[in-house]
């Protein structure tokens, strides 16, 4: 049989794509043009997301548990908003956060070895090199007395209780 009924040149029992071209796959994954999402560059991870607009390269771009926009293959703090950061220092809230107020080294206490933290970044301002984001308690971008109140308040729940 020599029917064509896309008018492509190929006879319709060896055309690989109906209602496409000749080839009808050009960027060569196996999927027909006028049925690949990505018909020129291709979709390595198979998420129909093309490469050029992959924001999780290697996973799949349509899994997000946590409804943050990004993807869960390349989710830095799964479970809460990778976009949320409220001191901007690339670690999202919900993973920016002591288990008690004023613990500076996360050991789960606030101590002698706190204040020593808070002291080694006290009069640093965002940029020096021993500035401590979670040393800066009001959040001005300077580590100062009123983050000394704040620390020392939370020095003092912490030995009352």
């Amino acid at each position: 049989d020599n029917a064509d009924s896309d008018g492509d040149g190929v006879a319709d029992g060896c055309d690989i794509c109906q209602g496409d071209d000749a080839s009808g796959d050009s960027d060569g994954d196996g999927v027909c043009d006028d049925l690949d999402a990505c018909p020129t560059e291709g979709d390595s991870d198979k998420d129909g997301v093309c490469d050029s607009a992959d924001i999780c390269p290697g996973f799949d771009d349509n899994v997000d548990s946590d409804g943050d926009g990004v993807p869960d293959g390349c989710d830095v703090c799964p479970g809460s908003d990778d976009n949320a950061d409220s001191d901007g220092d690339g670690i999202p809230d919900g993973c920016d956060t002591a288990d008690v107020a004023g613990d500076l080294d996360a050991d789960s206490d606030v101590d002698l070895d706190d204040y020593n933290l808070f002291l080694a970044a006290y009069g640093s301002a965002v940029g020096d090199p021993n500035y401590d984001d979670n040393a800066d308690y009001d959040g001005d971008g300077f580590i100062g007395m009123t983050d000394f109140g704040i620390w020392y308040s939370h020095y003092l729940a912490f030995a009352n209780s």
